[in-house]
Protein backbone atom coordinates (compact mmCIF):
# COMPACT_ATOMS: atom_id res chain seq x y z
CA UNK A 1 0.00 0.00 0.00
CA UNK A 2 1.60 3.63 -0.39
CA UNK A 3 1.97 5.63 2.53
CA UNK A 4 2.61 9.38 2.66
CA UNK A 5 5.05 10.00 5.48
CA UNK A 6 6.07 13.90 6.43
CA UNK A 7 9.00 14.02 8.71
CA UNK A 8 12.15 15.43 9.93
CA UNK A 9 15.63 13.49 9.43
CA UNK A 10 18.40 15.60 11.71
CA UNK A 11 21.68 15.37 10.17
CA UNK A 12 23.27 12.27 10.55
CA UNK A 13 20.19 10.09 11.68
CA UNK A 14 20.68 11.30 15.08
CA UNK A 15 17.04 10.85 15.17
CA UNK A 16 13.83 11.19 13.21
CA UNK A 17 10.89 13.47 13.87
CA UNK A 18 7.05 12.11 12.23
CA UNK A 19 4.66 14.92 11.95
CA UNK A 20 2.10 12.91 9.99
CA UNK A 21 1.31 9.52 8.22
CA UNK A 22 -1.42 9.13 5.76
CA UNK A 23 -2.64 6.71 2.70
CA UNK A 24 -4.26 10.27 1.00
CA UNK A 25 -1.78 11.85 -1.28
CA UNK A 26 -3.61 14.69 -1.58
CA UNK A 27 -4.89 15.08 2.13
CA UNK A 28 -1.05 14.81 2.86
CA UNK A 29 0.45 17.67 0.12
CA UNK A 30 -2.04 19.49 1.76
CA UNK A 31 -1.78 18.79 5.52
CA UNK A 32 2.15 18.64 4.82
CA UNK A 33 1.66 22.61 3.26
CA UNK A 34 -0.34 24.14 6.28
CA UNK A 35 0.15 22.17 9.28
CA UNK A 36 3.53 20.34 9.42
CA UNK A 37 5.87 22.99 7.27
CA UNK A 38 4.53 25.66 9.35
CA UNK A 39 5.20 23.56 12.28
CA UNK A 40 8.66 22.74 11.30
CA UNK A 41 10.10 26.18 10.31
CA UNK A 42 8.26 27.90 13.63
CA UNK A 43 10.81 26.23 15.55
CA UNK A 44 13.78 28.04 13.54
CA UNK A 45 15.59 24.64 13.02
CA UNK A 46 19.24 24.67 11.43
CA UNK A 47 20.67 23.70 8.25
CA UNK A 48 21.09 19.95 9.60
CA UNK A 49 17.58 19.14 8.98
CA UNK A 50 15.90 16.88 6.26
CA UNK A 51 12.43 18.22 6.25
CA UNK A 52 10.55 15.94 3.87
CA UNK A 53 6.82 14.31 2.42
CA UNK A 54 7.47 10.65 1.15
CA UNK A 55 5.64 8.25 -0.51
CA UNK A 56 6.63 4.62 0.43
CA UNK A 57 5.15 1.23 -0.27
CA UNK A 58 4.66 -0.63 2.81
CA UNK A 59 2.94 -4.16 3.57
CA UNK A 60 -0.07 -3.79 6.27
CA UNK A 61 1.81 -4.78 9.07
CA UNK A 62 4.74 -1.91 8.65
CA UNK A 63 2.30 0.17 8.43
CA UNK A 64 -0.05 -0.85 10.97
CA UNK A 65 3.08 -0.91 12.74
CA UNK A 66 4.56 2.35 11.95
CA UNK A 67 0.91 3.96 13.55
CA UNK A 68 1.44 2.19 16.47
CA UNK A 69 4.99 3.82 17.31
CA UNK A 70 3.35 7.22 15.93
CA UNK A 71 0.79 6.95 18.37
CA UNK A 72 3.02 5.33 21.61
CA UNK A 73 5.27 7.13 22.84
CA UNK A 74 7.72 8.33 19.28
CA UNK A 75 6.63 11.96 20.57
CA UNK A 76 9.95 12.14 22.36
CA UNK A 77 13.30 12.74 20.83
CA UNK A 78 14.91 10.25 22.58
CA UNK A 79 12.22 7.26 21.39
CA UNK A 80 13.88 9.04 17.76
CA UNK A 81 17.80 8.44 18.32
CA UNK A 82 17.62 5.13 20.14
CA UNK A 83 19.63 3.54 17.37
CA UNK A 84 19.00 -0.06 18.87
CA UNK A 85 15.04 0.44 18.50
CA UNK A 86 12.82 -1.43 16.11
CA UNK A 87 11.61 2.37 15.57
CA UNK A 88 14.75 4.13 14.83
CA UNK A 89 15.55 1.13 12.13
CA UNK A 90 12.47 1.35 10.45
CA UNK A 91 13.17 4.94 9.86
CA UNK A 92 16.79 4.93 9.05
CA UNK A 93 15.97 2.02 6.37
CA UNK A 94 12.91 4.45 4.90
CA UNK A 95 15.69 7.55 4.73
CA UNK A 96 18.44 5.20 3.12
CA UNK A 97 15.18 3.36 0.91
CA UNK A 98 16.11 0.30 1.63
Amino acid sequence: MKVYITYDRYEHNEWFSVYHISLDKEESIKHCKEVDLVNFLSYGPDDCHSFQLVEVELTKKQYEQLLKWYNEDTQSLESYGDRSSDYYKFMYDLYNGQ
